[in-house]
């Protein structure tokens, strides 16, 4: 990274408090990030409000509190910002949690998989029978050792390079695909709807398909539209719409599409939530 590289701070780090005041942007620190994994009951019963003997609010929550430990970079220039945590990576754990049957017994890939966290919590509360979590190569060794810091079973670190082809074959077998905040350069989203489109003309069959994708809406102001928009958002969007509408696919897949906004998740993480974020669900059922 050169001096004149702009330097890019995810929003998950400036609510961190691990942050020491000397630190150098090289630098990695081990964060803590808390979550529930109690379910959500429909009625909820008084809890009563315990004071100290200062006066102040003792938070008295009935919810189980669980940490994982994540090893990350709190900046860093556009090419290396896996090396950061970012608020779709938490939604999508988020997203996890809320929706853990799901994902019982199915083969998960995630792609651009970054720190791993969503795979960390994919991995230690789904009851997958497999996970995959893939990045460049350079990203490796990051990953596993946030793999290993939280004792994860039955996950399986690997390098998937999707401008390369030749690294698609090694991952054809899946049931789940998910992305978390992978969609924010068109030339990566051309590289995942490749990916999908190669996986939809291998995997012929009885199972169906299903591809995740977490994302946050950011929003610049173009003179060409004389508006505010999303065009990384947007560039996905039609991509998708070319690739459930690809010909090819007619004679053995039927698409839903699903799109869940922060509202309709519940929040298990402990982070400031943005209302752009979204989950875009496709299924491809098998015909």
């Amino acid at each position: 990274m050169s001096e004149n590289d702009e330097l890019i701070v995810s929003e998950v780090n400036f609510g961190l408090a691990e942050i020491p005041s000397n630190h150098q942007k090289e630098e990695y620190i081990v964060s803590t990030f808390r979550y529930s994994t109690s379910e959500q009951t429909e009625a909820k019963k008084p809890v009563k409000l315990i004071y100290d003997e200062d006066g102040d609010l003792i938070r008295d929550d009935l919810e189980e509190e669980i940490e994982i430990q994540i090893k990350h970079k709190i900046q860093s220039d556009l090419d290396n910002v896996g090396y950061q945590v970012w608020r779709g990576a938490l939604f999508m754990a988020d997203f996890a949690l809320d929706n853990q049957k799901l994902f019982e017994n199915q083969n998960l890939l995630e792609i651009g998989a970054g720190t791993g966290l969503s795979s960390i919590i994919l991995s230690n509360h789904c009851k997958a029978k497999e996970v995959f979590v893939t990045d460049l190569p350079d990203l490796l060794p990051l990953l596993k050792e946030n793999i290993m810091k939280n004792q994860c079973i039955n996950i399986h670190a690997e390098s998937l390079d999707l401008t390369n082809k030749s690294d698609y074959v090694k991952h054809e077998k899946h049931d789940f695909i998910i992305g978390a905040d992978v969609i924010y350069d068109n030339d990566i989203t051309d590289a995942i709807m490749d990916f999908l489109e190669h996986i939809l003309n291998q995997k012929h069959g009885k199972n169906n398909l299903h591809f995740l994708f977490s994302i946050e809406k950011r929003y610049i102001f173009t003179v060409d539209d004389l508006d505010t928009i999303a065009p990384s958002y947007e560039y996905f969007i039609a991509k998708l719409d070319d690739l459930v509408k690809n010909s090819n696919f007619e004679t053995h897949w039927t698409f839903e599409l699903m799109e869940y906004s922060s509202s309709d998740v519940k929040q298990y993480f402990c982070y400031e939530r943005s209302k752009d974020l979204f989950i875009i669900s496709i299924t491809a059922h098998a015909k």
